[in-house]
């Protein structure tokens, strides 16, 4: 399988205060170089289903543990302009036209793409969240990725703590 990159333990409560926006609002004031405008904006309509935590824990670790800026989430979607212009700056255009053309191998790339602030090097990671794993046309696509790039694909995996779990109609209040 791939080179895991970090393995997590995260608990419900923080779960929950990322649906609630806790979370989120702080990493947008504590990591600009990370979040952006586009990407403030799918957190605030997707959070609250509890979509984009996995990818957006794993870009923090990856810029506090290596320095390497991660460009996550829709670094692929044509909408995401800025994101794109990097990304596509710094690959070859081998690796860009697999990226472009991935809908061909049913699956999107990668969450995360990270790179060095030189832009001598990158990498891909890919967040799995707790029961989630790597599924079949995955891995083909990102072995692609890595034979085409040169670069690796992590993984970055995340269970759910046995402690902190919610009782049935407990509500936590964010203060």
């Amino acid at each position: 399988m791939f080179q895991q990159l970090g393995h997590f333990v995260i608990t419900e409560l923080q779960k929950e205060l990322h649906k609630n926006g806790v979370s989120w609002k702080k990493w947008i004031i504590d990591y600009p170089m990370i979040f952006d405008e586009k990407d403030q904006q799918y957190l605030r309509s997707q959070s609250q289903y509890g979509y984009l935590l996995f990818g957006s824990l794993t870009a923090i670790f990856i810029y506090n543990s290596t320095g390497y800026i991660p460009v996550f989430g829709s670094y692929f979607n044509k909408g995401h302009v800025r994101k794109r212009k990097i990304v596509k700056s710094i690959v070859s255009p081998a690796t860009w036209d697999l990226l472009e053309n991935m809908k061909e191998w049913e699956c999107q790339p990668p969450d995360v793409f990270a790179y060095a602030p030189d832009e001598s090097d990158y990498f891909f990671c890919e967040a799995k969240g707790p029961g989630d794993k790597i599924r079949p046309k995955q891995e083909k696509y990102f072995r692609e990725l890595e034979r085409v790039s040169g670069k690796p694909v992590y993984t970055v995996t995340y269970k759910l703590a046995p402690f902190g779990k919610k009782q049935p109609g407990q509500v936590h209040k964010m203060v």
